[in-house]
């Protein structure tokens, strides 16, 4: 079987509050996009989990996420087969945009069916919390708001096809960087915008969601990161509506309402920065 893996933006993240146990709350417009990975799977006779990929930014055993997706089936649902996944990546390793998580995600989807467990996608979603909180998202797909750590998800109905640009600078942003340093009595200001966001997304509002992105990770990572800053004025320069850095960065993405001007924008952007993808909103 071959699958494909979408990547997601976040166009909008609200961190709401830190809870006792040390984790943030978190309030978010996830949108997949067809920037996407392609997985391909078979069957082997050796009961083993074997993971091959032409990335050599990814691990190859169990540390891989999709492994551990493997491996929690297996458990969960006492499977003795064994499946060599091949992971064909297109989308860049910690770059803010599920890379990783997706691959999570198409790994369930496929072993779901290959191995006839006959899982519902609630089911699944619930065991991609097992291993990381996109995972939900990267199951479902499309459009959702997601609250409490982003893995609790409302489908939103969008009536906009977004014509996307994602760069991912040669950056290694890390979570606690991106939680240090926020302010959150300031940034919970921020909340109002997302509900507004999903109104216009799905009224069809282009101007509308672009009035209200935001993301309130980058409060603290532009200040550590400026080149962030630097590809957002970019982007605008060349045309963009908005531009926002997604999840927790460094990746950064611009919504064009102009499909031509987007692929001569990327064309310009490409040079700078070798991560550049065009993509449209799935």
């Amino acid at each position: 079987m071959k699958i494909k893996a979408p990547a997601k933006i976040n166009l909008t993240l609200d961190v709401m509050r830190r809870l006792p146990n040390g984790y943030h709350e978190l309030k978010t417009v996830f949108q997949a996009v067809d920037l996407c990975d392609e997985l391909k799977f078979k069957s082997n006779d050796s009961r083993d989990i074997g993971i091959t990929s032409n990335s050599d930014q990814i691990p190859l055993d169990e540390n891989n996420i999709a492994y551990k997706a493997a491996d929690l089936l297996r458990e969960k649902y006492g499977v003795e087969k064994g499946i060599d996944i091949h992971i064909e990546k297109k989308i860049p390793v910690a770059a803010g945009i599920a890379g990783g998580s997706t691959d999570a995600g198409a790994t369930f989807k496929a072993l779901n069916e290959i191995w006839e467990l006959s899982l519902s996608q609630e089911d699944l979603m619930k065991l991609g919390t097992e291993i990381g909180m996109d995972v939900a998202f990267t199951i479902m797909g499309g459009t959702a708001l997601g609250t409490h750590f982003g893995e609790k998800l409302e489908p939103i109905k969008n009536k906009l096809e977004l014509n996307i640009i994602t760069v991912t600078p040669e950056l290694a942003v890390f979570t606690k960087e991106a939680y240090e340093g926020l302010d959150l009595a300031v940034i919970n200001q921020n909340s109002a915008k997302t509900d507004r966001a999903v109104k216009a997304i799905e009224a069809g509002d282009l101007s509308g969601l672009i009035e209200n992105l935001h993301n309130d990770f980058e409060q603290s990572i532009i200040l550590q990161h400026p080149a962030i800053s630097e590809i957002k004025e970019k982007m605008i320069e060349l045309g963009a509506l908005g531009s926002l850095m997604s999840g927790s960065g460094p990746s950064v993405f611009g919504v064009w309402e102009d499909e031509k001007e987007a692929e001569k924008a990327v064309g310009i952007l490409k040079k700078k920065y070798r991560q550049t993808f065009l993509a449209k909103s799935v």
